[in-house]
């Protein structure tokens, strides 16, 4: 008697399936930067700062400080509650010292903080607001430039 043929050898598994590989990324270009204008309204004070300082300014504000309504660092034209407010401020940011340009991003984090809360209150108080962000980044704009008030 003779043994079984051996039974026929099984295929070979399947090989795995390919895992697809995604497309690289595509690189998107810079996005591209508007050039900065020089903004004709400026005033006197702030034709001495530089254009990018100026522009970083929000426009509302911006607006405020074009008027030449009140000058914060020479205390010109200014109202009562202007003239407290730059008091206040510059006690409550400089202390009892005379305000340096170290105290300039102080001024500028203070304008933004403010910046930030304007539209949280009520329409009739904007204004208000609005006006002291603007002393504020004036302020800080002359410190940059300056040494000290």
């Amino acid at each position: 008697p003779q043994p079984p043929p051996p039974p026929p050898p099984s295929p070979p598994p399947p090989a795995p399936a390919p895992v697809p590989v995604p497309p690289a990324p595509r690189k998107r270009p810079p996005p591209k930067r508007r050039p900065i204008v020089e903004d004709t309204t400026r005033p006197s004070w702030a034709l001495k700062v530089a254009v990018e300082r100026w522009s970083e300014i929000p426009q509302w504000a911006r607006q405020h400080l074009t008027e030449e309504r009140c000058d914060p660092v020479a205390k010109a034209n200014c109202d009562a509650e202007e003239l407290a407010f730059i008091e206040k401020a510059s006690r409550d940011i400089c202390g009892t010292r005379v305000c340096s340009r170290e105290d300039q991003g102080r001024f500028e984090d203070e304008a933004k903080r403010l910046a930030a809360k304007r539209m949280d209150v009520k329409p009739a108080a904007r204004p208000w607001i609005e006006r002291r962000v603007a002393l504020l980044h004036g302020i800080s704009c002359r410190l940059k430039e300056r040494a000290e008030l």
